[in-house]
């Protein structure tokens, strides 16, 4: 799945570690068995839920917009504007349901709610990984905790032990964000060219009768919703104007053309930044009138 690039005999993933550790606004989101980090995870208190509490802006969605939501961008954009975003998004989340029932447990209620269209987003049924987390009793109240048990890409298929990877040529890590959830992937992994292009498609019966329970859901917590969608290789964004138009809201339409991609699936951080700045001054232009 994924190609790295040589570099200097992975000097590159010490510093990485040692920069991080020495970094509180981040942790390191995988199973790294050497990381002190992990055991600060599952904690009562988590610094991530204090900081969505008094975000003005939240997105929802699985890994595409939490690969694709640029670090950087979002804390600029936080500090320029004034309002504070985080991103809750999640690995093996393929719908709304999980940031939703986030927000309703803790009474959280921003005044943007972004969520990224994807084949599932809109189901009314708990995906099997979030059920069994949530049944299970892992959610610990931390949104940290449960972001590591329901895992990144790293510890779906391959156990780290202190950085390297023992099934891949070279290591990368996944460090999360507290402040706005976003993360920083750092790897030499070399990017592939794809297109994004629209294409007319029918929305299904169950998408619209989820989506209209989603709307019902926002005007009752006076949320206002936005569609969007992080550019991928079998995403369309046909659907985000289509649903967002059956619904009457807002949405934020990605520009088609040629982006990359580290796994044929998420955006390489250098296209997740462009994509994320193009997302943010619709956004705030949009935010005005809204």
């Amino acid at each position: 799945m994924f190609h790295f690039i040589e570099n200097d005999k992975g000097q590159i993933y010490i510093n990485a570690i040692n920069q991080y550790i020495k970094n509180d606004e981040f942790y390191l989101s995988s199973t790294h068995i050497k990381s002190k980090q992990r055991s600060s995870i599952i904690r009562t208190n988590s610094p991530s839920l204090e900081y969505l509490k008094i975000s003005d802006i939240v997105f929802i969605g699985n890994s595409r917009p939490l690969f694709g939501l640029n670090h950087d961008s979002i804390s600029k954009f936080a500090s320029r504007t004034k309002s504070n975003s985080f991103n809750l998004s999640f690995d093996s989340s393929d719908n709304k349901n999980v940031g939703l029932w986030i927000l309703d447990q803790y009474k959280i209620k921003p005044k943007y709610l972004l969520v990224h269209v994807g084949p599932y987003i809109f189901t009314d049924d708990f995906s099997p990984q979030s059920f069994r987390s949530i049944s299970n009793g892992f959610w610990a109240n931390s949104i940290d905790f449960y972001d590591f048990q329901v895992s990144s890409l790293i510890h779906l298929h391959i156990r780290a032990y202190f950085g390297q990877f023992r099934l891949a040529a070279k290591p990368f890590f996944i460090y999360r964000s507290n402040k706005n959830g976003c993360i920083n992937l750092l790897a030499n992994i070399k990017p592939h060219e794809f297109i994004y292009k629209s294409k007319s498609q029918k929305l299904p019966k169950h998408t619209k009768e989820s989506a209209l329970n989603f709307l019902d859901w926002a005007r009752k917590q006076s949320v206002k919703p936005i569609l969007f969608q992080v550019p991928a290789p079998d995403l369309n964004p046909f659907l985000v104007s289509s649903l967002a138009k059956f619904l009457g809201v807002p949405f934020i339409l990605s520009p088609e053309g040629t982006y990359l991609s580290h796994d044929n699936s998420h955006l390489s951080p250098s296209s997740a930044k462009i994509f994320t700045n193009d997302l943010l001054n619709q956004l705030e232009s949009l935010s005005e009138h809204y």
